[in-house]
């Protein structure tokens, strides 16, 4: 009884007459500093164990083989209800990861090892039951003293006003009041958003397309590509900027000059042909950016029936509707994307040719004519090299300028 007692004492809790250890000194987390290990449990670098009374004793049952523990507490942005967590775990050589998961993910034993389990984090059907009662007795204990923050799912405007932008992985704010993380992203929307990121330097971007900024083609590509932010702040609806002229004149050069506003020249433009899916994603995440599509070579009729249905979706900000998964017959709808943007388009014809809508013929303005005279093939060669070297700051710099007025 002697030593069950002790063990009581060694591993008392918050809420108890004495603090048990502290969780970041055992397991070398600042983080965590000042928060006791929960009554009936006992932390360290090598797992989690809870104390279960047996025949007078105390005895100590496996939970985890490595310390799984919450580290952070995060809002979602744009709808305040929904609660996550940031989990961490030890891997082999005392790596940590991270994974920031919906409360509902950790309070369920099942959406746990769904949720976990492919990231090698130590939970299995064998102990989630007592992985979510672990959790859920640290999160009562430490939730106050956690650190808090915000989680973006998309770039552009951040909540419900102008104050945040998410560009890229970078987050502009007048004051660094708010951390916010971008999460839930697949791997090509997150690629997607690490092509935001600004390389050389502004003055060295405006120097490589000075000579192309002197045509108008160029001109309206870029300020097409940097007013998309301001369709929130002004109340607009999406439009679009569609330069149409015989290939080899550098109509493409104009599509890289209005991605180069944001990030790199290539990786921010897509491809009509693609699916209508992916385009929807695309625009989904890339919210308040504009949209920089080119046309591909050889589209079948049916391609461009696509492309048609594209654009009253793009031009609406509405994605289409899907039934959630596992539902029946689309019962039980998925929430459906929406966005703004600025369509940036160019091809050998009008891109309004392909449709037939007349409310998205008038929210297009088309350009028909080559963008730079005849003999300008070596300054557009050198333009388009000097925007590999210097891109994405122009917009970031515009952003900046607009969150510190319209926010």
């Amino acid at each position: 009884k002697g030593a069950a007692d002790a063990k009581r004492a060694a591993c008392r809790g918050a809420g108890e007459d004495e603090a048990g250890p502290d969780a970041g000194a055992l397991l070398g987390l600042d983080v965590l500093a000042g928060c006791a290990v929960p009554a009936g449990f006992i932390l360290s670098r090598t797992g989690i164990s809870k104390l279960v009374e047996r025949n007078g004793d105390l005895v100590a049952v496996s939970v985890c083989r490595s310390p799984l523990v919450p580290v952070g507490r995060f809002t979602d942005i744009e709808d305040g209800r929904v609660e996550l967590t940031e989990l961490a775990w030890m891997r082999d050589g005392g790596i940590w990861v991270r994974l920031v998961v919906p409360g509902t993910t950790w309070r369920d034993a099942r959406a746990l090892v769904a949720g976990l389990a492919p990231f090698a984090a130590p939970v299995t059907s064998a102990n989630a039951r007592a992985v979510v009662d672990w959790l859920d007795a640290a999160m009562v204990a430490w939730s106050a003293r956690l650190p808090r923050g915000f989680v973006a799912s998309r770039l552009g405007w951040a909540g419900h006003g102008a104050s945040v932008f998410q560009a890229g992985e970078t987050t502009l704010q007048a004051q660094d009041k708010h951390v916010v993380r971008l999460e839930g992203l697949d791997d090509g929307q997150r690629d997607l958003a690490r092509s935001m990121a600004a390389r050389g330097n502004v003055d060295g971007w405006a120097e490589g397309v000075a000579d192309l900024l002197q045509y108008p083609h160029a001109q309206l590509a870029v300020y097409a590509s940097v007013s998309a932010p301001l369709l929130r702040v002004l109340g607009v609806e999406p439009f679009g900027v569609d330069f149409s002229a015989s290939r080899g004149t550098g109509k493409s050069t104009l599509g890289r000059i209005a991605a180069s506003v944001w990030g790199h020249p290539d990786r921010l433009r897509i491809a009509w042909g693609g699916s209508i899916a992916g385009v929807e994603g695309h625009a989904s995440v890339c919210c308040d950016l504009p949209l920089i599509a080119d046309e591909s070579t050889g589209m079948s009729e049916h391609q461009k029936e696509d492309v048609s249905r594209l654009l009253y979706m793009l031009l609406n900000g509405r994605g289409l509707p899907r039934g959630s998964a596992g539902s029946a017959k689309g019962i039980g709808l998925r929430k459906t994307s929406t966005w703004r943007t600025v369509l940036v388009s160019g091809g050998e014809a009008r891109i309004t040719s392909w449709t037939r809508h007349e409310g998205v013929q008038v929210r297009i303005f088309c350009v028909e004519s080559a963008p730079f005279p005849p003999g300008s093939a070596d300054l557009v060669d050198r333009a388009s090299a000097s925007l590999i070297r210097h891109h994405g700051h122009l917009g970031p710099l515009f952003d900046r300028w607009l969150v510190a007025h319209a926010g």
